[in-house]
């Protein structure tokens, strides 16, 4: 570009900037306002989202390194709502599941106090809005191992958990063991075994 298309360029813009002047002038308290506002609801957004992140982040780690159920209950409670959380809480409730399992053969007073724990963590995530499938399928699939191990004779909550399961999920990697415990629970010999 050669010195007088520069100089031209130069003054359009002068011109430009010399005819908004009055405008400018005439409403800088109000656009000095709107600008002001505009980074105070940015600065707010990127506040929050940055903190929520944060936050976020850090129960994810707790989340990584928690091995028991009171590690895993007490990072549910941090961070309730949240998908760390139920995630927390699905933890939670399949080792009260495994330990209700385990109790069931040696105090079977001690195991349904576990699994009636585990049940109420197992219903508490599927109220939640918005589940990631993963979680939801999990879940799902613990509540009615849950509801198996407790049943006795009547298997019929057991059951219609496990069809819930096989309805919500056809396609799951558990379906084959679901359409078996199905079937073994509608048997004579299934119930009297519970």
């Amino acid at each position: 570009m050669n010195q007088h298309q520069r100089d031209l360029k130069t003054n359009e813009l002068e011109k430009l900037f010399a005819s908004a002047a009055p405008h400018f002038e005439k409403h800088k308290d109000t656009i000095i306002y709107a600008v002001c506002a505009a980074m105070l609801a940015f600065a707010a957004w990127y506040y929050l989202t940055k903190t929520s992140s944060t936050a976020e982040m850090a129960g994810w780690s707790k989340l990584i390194v928690a091995d028991d159920v009171e590690e895993f209950g007490t990072i549910a409670d941090q961070h309730q709502g949240e998908t760390t959380g139920y995630w927390a809480l699905l933890n939670e409730a399949e080792i009260l599941l495994n330990q209700g399992v385990r109790g069931s053969f040696v105090d079977r007073e001690g195991a349904i106090s576990d699994l009636t724990a585990a049940e109420e963590k197992f219903r508490e995530i599927l109220n939640a809005a918005e589940l990631p499938e993963a979680l939801e399928e999990r879940t799902l699939l613990g509540l009615a191992r849950t509801l198996e191990t407790m049943s006795g004779e009547e298997t019929a909550d057991a059951i219609a958990a496990y069809e819930e399961f096989q309805s919500r999920f056809p396609n799951s990697i558990y379906s084959e063991i679901v359409a078996t415990q199905i079937t073994a629970l509608g048997e004579t010999e299934g119930k009297a075994f519970y």
